[in-house]
């Protein structure tokens, strides 16, 4: 038989203040906002380590979260945000997706120029005629239209 945890055992396996419901898979992290120095830390409360808590969910007592759960949990989570990248961007692999998201983003940029100088126009008052303000708005469109 083999020989009780002691509590120095138990941080080395346990995620300090991460507590998992096996029912629902809500998971609760606990902390402590100490005032004086404005530093957020675990207390390392033994009698709240072995007690627990309990879901809100559905009230079943939850265990504590061991450091490879953890690390798994990280893992898949990654993983598939990094799937749903490549789905969303339709691309090949994740540099691929990583580029197209770069030239999204260049594309929104010239985008906001573009409207960014509509509405300097729009508000200006010493561009001269209408027909000229109107002109350079529709130049102005018909380019950012050919960067989509």
């Amino acid at each position: 038989m083999s020989e009780p945890m002691s509590p120095d055992d138990v941080m080395d396996v346990y995620v300090p203040g991460r507590w998992r419901c096996p029912k629902c898979d809500f998971q609760l992290s606990s902390a402590t906002l100490f005032m004086g120095s404005g530093e957020i830390g675990y207390t390392g409360d033994q009698v709240m380590d072995m007690i627990g808590e309990c879901c809100p969910n559905d009230g079943t007592p939850m265990g504590r979260v061991t450091w490879r759960e953890e690390a798994d949990a990280n893992r898949k989570w990654g993983t598939d945000l990094m799937e749903e990248i490549i789905g969303l961007t339709g691309a090949s692999s994740l540099l691929a997706a990583i580029e197209a998201i770069r030239s999204a983003d260049s594309q929104l940029a010239a985008l906001r120029g573009a409207l960014s100088e509509i509405i300097r126009l729009r508000l200006a008052t010493s561009e001269g005629s209408l027909r000229v303000r109107a002109d350079r708005m529709w130049e102005c469109a018909t380019k950012a239209k050919d960067l989509r």
